[in-house]
């Protein structure tokens, strides 16, 4: 299954214990992780200035990302109401890479309407259905 993490999610995975860093994890090993350069700046932004990573873990955890499937942004944003503009990247991102999962802890991505082209769940949802695909 491919699955598009928002930046939330990957920083969760690497910045806490629990289901972000239990996602990622089993995304890696039975899914195709999809994501982005947008993705990749916003994680390395936050993990640094946010979170006070130190500068060489935040290059282990991107050379690690940079290994995954990348995510060109489209030419043109498709047209959907969101709230925040600055998340239509993210959702456009993940639609032009043919993820059949958006998984955002961003409360405005999930509270989409359904799209044709993708599934946006939050991270709880996803854990419903990859359980179900693969139990631990």
């Amino acid at each position: 299954m491919r699955v598009f993490l928002d930046t939330n999610i990957i920083v969760g995975a690497f910045t806490t214990r629990g289901l972000c860093a239990d996602l990622f994890r089993k995304i890696l090993s039975a899914h195709t992780l999809v994501i982005s350069k947008h993705i990749l700046a916003e994680t390395k932004d936050l993990l640094i200035r946010r979170f006070k990573v130190p500068e060489e873990t935040v290059t282990e955890i991107i050379a690690l990302l940079e290994k995954q499937e990348m995510a060109p942004l489209p030419p043109t944003l498709p047209q959907i109401v969101i709230r925040d503009v600055d998340d239509l990247p993210v959702v456009a991102e993940a639609i032009e890479a043919k993820a059949e999962y958006l998984v955002s802890g961003d409360k405005d991505i999930p509270s989409l309407v359904p799209l044709r082209e993708i599934r946006i769940v939050t991270p709880r949802e996803f854990w419903g259905v990859i359980s179900k695909i693969c139990p631990l």
